[in-house]
């Protein structure tokens, strides 16, 4: 038996019920590692799980339900990226998914329903070299037509070429007049053996700052920031409390070069001549505007504070995270796909041009993602990282360019290849999954008319979809409003009955708390009630705090069900960009539930503690045994205790917060390294 990754698994599916917290955690960590040829790789959405171990959560559902006939229907009550509705499908199921936002309605219906009307008008082998011939026609032509954009592409010799441009803003002082950099990020390389960073020196003279490249240099650079009390001018010392990138302007500093036969990167400044003529950008930009007959964005940034920093600091819409040589290659590219999806159309039928337009507008994402005014350099591995990996979004004050139709990192020539990869991965199916926009606090099925739901839903504050989905749907929609003017009908995709806690939409944290709960509840609600008798509820979740698993307590005590057992799944990349710089855990846990008749009892606290001495220390030990550490063992052992939390009608004398806490308390001496937060949500 294989899994999504061609990854062979040691166990037979009757024996999955005792194995599939292990298997799909290290199939899972070995489809992350190995960058698995999976759906992920075509368009960007946020917490999706491994294709590998989603694979076996379904099989393991669908093994315990009872259910007639061989098609058991199965939905998911929050379809996100489509992971889950993806492995429904392939395993036989039936699938519905079920999703509020217009972004995840386009990437669903991409992979569920357009690709099965592609399939079988033309096979799939036939589909993947038409998507394979139009990418690489769409790339060339990019290629020919950015090329007045880059002028150092024509000055490369000798097999090395210009892949990298490093900006920073620059402000004029309002106290002395001299010019200063606002760049927070000095570092160019902290490859081991090798250290590089641009020391600022004042040149009072010429009234501003300049820059030093420093190489194999000693000691830690400095800028010219205080903290949060914010930038001074080296010059006079006044301070800027709340800089705007309005006053300032970008300014490029430095280039990074790839060296021939992939023998390194050398970093030099831009010289002369390194940018195109601005005149020349502006005259562009419009030009291909009024050629697609469509304005920039002009959706507003929500101004966020922790969440959406970019708003505080000039950054007002989302046009504007791109400079403006960034947003003219962006709309060269939705100008050639456009004219791509017209030719297909005419050849070979829009069904088939709106599939493979749709896989090749995963080109759209990579630029959106890795090449914008928000895209950091990462000087441990010199290499380009991402803008949206969330929850929040951070400010930055040097960003990094890419040359994408170069051969270097984060280029558009390895993102076809992906998407291919992607598009190779989906099966022809059974039955064509049925995607529907809508909300699953009140779900369109009548009751009890599905065998299973299997769900990731939003964990609490850790990620805000609509606010990351913007910056990918509006220029999307350049290209598909017409094609497709269900999904991009509106501008964006601002939903205020998102299910997520959130202060900034609710006022008060504590508000924010009680809607999650309150709306969790009414999802859960709503799935008991669509479940068949017998039938069951697979439920994926993980947060850091307190309030996150107080809210899925009370959640899913209201819905009904009766948690039978709780799945460990340690299924993300150890060294992840996030977990480097942060705590975040590498564990989720999958609830699993079903629809039976059973009533609930008060329980004590004395109960909680045998339950943790019997259930929860031998969990600990074994997960300990395989070389789980205390973070992810933490995650494991809490949602035991939410699962027997919730199936009890309360604790005498204790709230359910306090529970949580109190079975912290119990974690510590066994889980050192363990801490749930206690604080407000976002």
């Amino acid at each position: 038996m294989l899994n999504a990754n061609n990854l062979p698994l040691k166990n037979e599916l009757d024996k999955l019920d005792k194995h599939i917290a292990l298997t799909a955690s290290s199939c899972g960590l070995a489809e992350r590692y190995s960058r698995g040829k999976t759906t992920h790789t075509v368009h960007v959405w946020w917490a999706r799980r491994p294709h590998s171990a989603m694979e076996l959560l379904v099989r393991e559902v669908l093994n315990k339900a009872h259910y007639a006939g061989e098609n058991p229907a199965v939905l998911d009550i929050f379809g996100g990226g489509g992971t889950i509705p993806v492995e429904i499908a392939k395993a036989g199921g039936k699938a519905f998914a079920i999703d509020s936002n217009p972004l995840s309605i386009f990437i669903q219906r991409f992979l569920l329903e357009w690709s099965q009307i592609s399939f079988s008008s033309l096979g799939k082998i036939e589909t993947l070299k038409l998507l394979r011939e139009s990418g690489m026609r769409v790339l060339n032509q990019l290629e020919k037509m950015t090329a007045p954009l880059f002028p150092l592409r024509s000055k490369a010799k000798n097999g090395t070429y210009p892949f990298v441009y490093f900006w920073s803003y620059r402000l004029i002082c309002t106290e002395c007049g001299f010019e200063f950099r606002l760049s927070k990020r000095p570092w160019i390389s902290k490859k081991k053996g090798k250290r590089i960073f641009l020391e600022g020196i004042v040149d009072s003279k010429a009234q501003q700052e300049k820059i030093k490249i420093r190489y194999d240099a000693g000691g830690t650079p400095i800028d010219n920031w205080q903290k949060r009390r914010g930038v001074a001018c080296p010059s006079c010392g006044h301070l800027h409390k709340c800089p705007s990138i309005k006053a300032a302007s970008d300014v490029l500093e430095v280039v990074g070069y790839a060296l021939s036969d992939k023998k390194g990167k050398v970093f030099q400044e831009p010289g002369d001549n390194a940018l195109p003529e601005e005149s020349m950008v502006r005259k562009t930009e419009h030009s291909l505007l009024k050629r697609l007959g469509v304005n920039l964005p002009n959706v507003c940034l929500p101004k966020w504070s922790g969440i959406v920093n970019p708003a505080l600091y000039g950054i007002d819409t989302y046009s504007d995270f791109l400079n403006p040589r960034q947003r003219v290659v962006l709309l060269h590219l939705i100008n050639i796909l456009n004219k791509e999806i017209q030719r297909l159309s005419n050849q070979k039928g829009k069904e088939t041009a709106l599939f493979i337009g749709a896989a090749l507008s995963g080109l759209i994402d990579q630029i959106v993602d890795w090449n914008c005014r928000l895209s950091m350099w990462i000087s441990q591995n010199e290499q380009v990282g991402r803008a949206f990996c969330g929850p929040g979004i951070s400010m930055l004050w040097d960003y990094v360019e890419s040359d994408p139709a170069a051969n270097g990192p984060s280029n558009l020539w390895d993102k076809l290849e992906r998407i291919e990869a992607g598009v190779a991965s989906l099966d022809i199916f059974n039955e064509t999954p049925v995607i529907i926009k809508g909300h699953a606090q009140n779900l369109p099925f009548n009751d009890e008319t599905l065998d299973a739901i299997i769900t990731d839903p939003p964990y609490y504050d850790n990620v805000f979809y609509t606010v990351l989905a913007d910056f990918f749907f509006v220029w999307k929609r350049l290209l598909f409003d017409t094609l497709v003017p269900e999904i991009f009908l509106k501008e964006s995709t601002e939903d205020l009955d998102e299910l997520v806690a959130s202060t900034f939409r609710q006022g008060t944290p504590k508000a924010a708390h009680e809607w999650y709960t309150s709306e969790m509840s009414k999802a859960l609600q709503e799935s008991e009630r669509v479940l068949k008798t017998g039938g069951k509820l697979a439920l994926v979740y993980s947060h850091s705090s307190v309030g996150g698993w107080e809210a899925i307590l009370t959640a899913l005590r209201a819905s009904g069900l009766f948690l039978d057992d709780v799945l460990p799944l340690n299924v993300e990349r150890k060294a992840r960009p996030r977990a480097i710089s942060s705590s975040a855990v590498n564990t989720c846990v999958a609830f699993m539930a079903s629809k039976k008749r059973h009533k609930k009892s008060q329980i004590n606290p004395d109960d909680i503690n045998v339950f943790f001495k019997e259930k929860v220390i031998p969990l600990i030990i074994s997960l300990r045994a395989v070389g789980w550490d205390d973070r992810d063992i933490g995650i494991a052992a809490i949602a035991e205790c939410v699962a027997y939390l919730a199936n009890a009608k309360n604790v005498k004398g204790v709230s359910d917060r306090q529970s949580i806490i109190d079975v912290t308390t119990l974690l510590r001496p066994h889980l050192p390294g363990f801490r749930l937060q206690i604080r407000d949500s976002l």
